[in-house]
């Protein structure tokens, strides 16, 4: 995870720069402490799903992008978690299975939200 972490730790420095910001008045707005955000683009952390989600609303991009930089398929949203508890399982399985590359994790788990939300929606 090395490689990838650092390269993700970059991307949230870049991102972070455009604001001009430091790292502990951004880690304020998404509710982090500035040195667990210094470990985040230093690439020795991997942030939770939260911290991603915040740092996406700050940083006004969308999530999938964060979630992209460190493998993760992005979760389902907290209205989908409600209406299928059984969905957030199954993300997590395509999420956590080494036979998947990044891609066809981001597949599949579009496939199940669409698949989902159709269910949702019918009800």
């Amino acid at each position: 995870m090395g490689d990838k972490w650092i390269k993700a730790g970059t991307q949230l420095r870049e991102l972070r720069k455009k604001t001009k910001l430091s790292v502990f008045k951004v880690a304020k707005r998404v509710h982090i402490s500035g040195n667990y955000l210094s470990l985040l683009e230093r690439g020795i952390n991997a942030p939770s799903d939260t911290v991603l989600f915040n740092l996406a609303e700050f940083y006004n991009v969308n999530p999938a992008e964060l979630f992209n930089l460190y493998d993760r398929v992005t979760p389902p949203s907290n209205e989908q978690l409600i209406a299928m508890p059984s969905l957030k399982k199954i993300i997590t399985e395509i999420s956590i299975d080494s036979r998947l590359s990044p891609e066809e994790k981001e597949e599949f788990a579009k496939r199940v939200y669409d698949i989902a939300n159709d269910l949702i929606n019918k009800g």
